[in-house]
């Protein structure tokens, strides 16, 4: 009986102390498995909600678990879980295509933060607070960098895009792009997470027993991106408005979610002529014609008798097969005496009008809406003269508005004003109109030219050479719009520069990343 007892009461004794620590060991799972998915949230930073702010605080659980992580191998599935929820997320419009296999190409994307996430680990872990801000922000626009790669998919959901609408993040917009927004968002995020390592220091020493930040280098990182972000607003919000000579008139025609072809090349044609004189160029958006008019006289005839009508040039745009028998779309720029010129597209949507690596994932197309053929791409950039209103235009199709390359490359070869045409009715329902039109804001703060987002069904929009907001037309609203845009421009770093921010990254990585192997061979060969 005795012995009895006292083996009951130790086994008693022996669970009272497991339980807190199997409670605490349950805690940490749990906020590791939060932490890896938390990245998931920087969707609610992009539109329709533009909780931007959010992008500045999004990675920071994230950053705390790879800081304390006890090897690599963990780091780099916490890293590739984390982009794969923010890639399942930012994309999750894409599910109308891919269906069930949203989840496999999430986790494909998500690969491209492995290097991130170790180079988090190694710097943050240790409490090496200045290098973990130089390279965590530039292995960042590294990965960003590398699947913005057309073939790969494209630039979507930039992290530096979520700030198209604060005055700081449009101005450093300007200096460097959206790469070198991305890389102050990140940037914040990883010194804020510096900060909460250095604050809750007792409790993460019984967690992994590792270096700490000191309060000295926190305290530098965190003023130096408050000053560079204040710094930013206050030129934006204290600049003078520019003095321009002119406007340019346009009009935009917006007919909804119309699928078949025919109709509704007649429901924009009929909205068109009811538009009076006076503007300097007609908008219609992506694919509002079905049939090549080269190959089909009648439409052309039409297109003409538009634009004498309303005594303006229309831009009009094709999607249909040529005669090199391939599937194009194309902006073409009609007046009253005919077809002046023609772009195109270059840049095509993933799944939607091809499948990356088709050898490899062409069976996606067996099981889903993706694309059964690719379909041709143009091969140069065209900018188009308005001869009447002594202005150039030059035109992006959809998709390409995303890549920063394109417009800067446009505006380096004269345009004016850059005029996007984009469908987007087959995500009529998502947040994906609003995520697309918010990109023209990025791109004109970034090239300094006006830019015109012009849709079937909206969102449609326009935006001075600043990226503040001149037009606004949702996907609830059919018919007609116009808008003045300022005919001015200006020299932008960015239009100048080009990507010298990711050119940088890569320096400041090989530099600081190597300097700080060489003074450490050993260090972490174990780990």
């Amino acid at each position: 009986m005795v012995m009895t007892a006292l083996s009951q009461r130790a086994s008693e004794k022996s669970y009272s102390r497991l339980l807190p620590e199997s409670s605490g060991a349950f805690r940490k799972r749990l906020f590791k498995g939060l932490a890896a998915v938390s990245p998931a949230a920087a969707t609610l930073a992009f539109p329709a909600p533009s909780l931007w702010p959010l992008a500045l605080v999004c990675l920071v659980p994230l950053l705390l678990v790879l800081s304390r992580t006890e090897s690599r191998k963990q780091a780099a599935f916490l890293g590739w879980t984390g982009g794969a929820a923010f890639f399942l997320t930012t994309h999750y419009w894409m599910t109308h295509k891919t269906h069930v296999f949203q989840p496999f190409i999430a986790a494909m994307f998500g690969a491209t933060w492995l290097p991130w996430a170790l180079a988090a680990r190694a710097t943050l872990g240790r409490g090496r607070v200045y290098r973990a801000l130089c390279l965590v922000p530039s292995f960042w626009v590294l990965a960003e960098a590398g699947r913005s790669w057309d073939r790969l998919g494209g630039p979507w959901a930039l992290l530096g895009a979520t700030q198209w609408n604060s005055l700081w993040g449009l101005e450093i917009a300007s200096w460097g792009g959206v790469w070198f927004v991305g890389w102050v968002v990140v940037a914040v995020n990883t010194a804020i997470a510096a900060s909460v390592l250095f604050a809750r220091q007792r409790s993460f020493e019984s967690w992994g027993g590792r270096e700490l930040p000191s309060s000295g280098a926190v305290t530098t990182c965190l003023l130096s991106l408050a000053v560079a972000i204040a710094a930013a607003w206050i030129v934006a919000s204290t600049r003078r408005p520019p003095e321009y000579a002119r406007v340019l008139r346009i009009a935009g025609v917006q007919p909804g979610p119309i699928g078949p072809a025919e109709q509704r090349f007649t429901v924009a044609e009929a909205m068109t002529l009811t538009l009076q004189k006076g503007y300097d160029l007609v908008v219609w958006g992506e694919s509002s014609l079905g049939e090549d008019p080269f190959l089909h006289d009648i439409y052309m005839q039409r297109l003409q008798a538009l634009a004498s009508d309303t005594g303006a040039p229309l831009l009009a745009n094709v999607d249909a097969r040529t005669r090199t028998g391939s599937i194009y779309k194309t902006s073409l720029l009609v007046d009253a005496d005919g077809p002046k010129f023609r772009y195109d597209k270059r840049r095509l949507v993933p799944f939607g009008e091809y499948v990356p690596a088709r050898p490899l994932m062409g069976w996606v197309s067996w099981f889903t809406d993706a694309a059964r053929e690719d379909r041709g791409r143009g091969q140069h950039d065209v900018v188009m003269q308005l001869s009447k209103a002594g202005v150039s235009i030059a035109p992006l199709i959809c998709f390409e508005s995303a890549f920063p390359d394109m417009s800067r490359s446009l505006a380096q070869k004269g345009s004016d004003v850059i005029v996007v045409q984009s469908a987007n009715t087959t995500f009529q329902r998502s947040w994906l109109p609003r995520q697309h039109a918010s990109l023209a804001a990025i791109r004109a703060a970034e090239t300094g030219r006006p830019v015109i987002h012009a849709t079937l069904s909206g969102v449609s929009a326009a935006f001075d050479a600043y990226g503040a907001q001149l037009a606004y037309v949702s996907t609830e609203y059919e018919g007609t719009w116009s808008v003045d845009i300022p005919l001015f421009q200006r020299d932008t770093v960015y239009s100048i520069a080009g990507d010298w921010v990711v050119w940088a990254s890569i320096l400041l990585s090989a530099v600081v990343g190597g300097l700080w192997v060489l003074a450490n061979p050993r260090r972490g060969s174990s780990e």
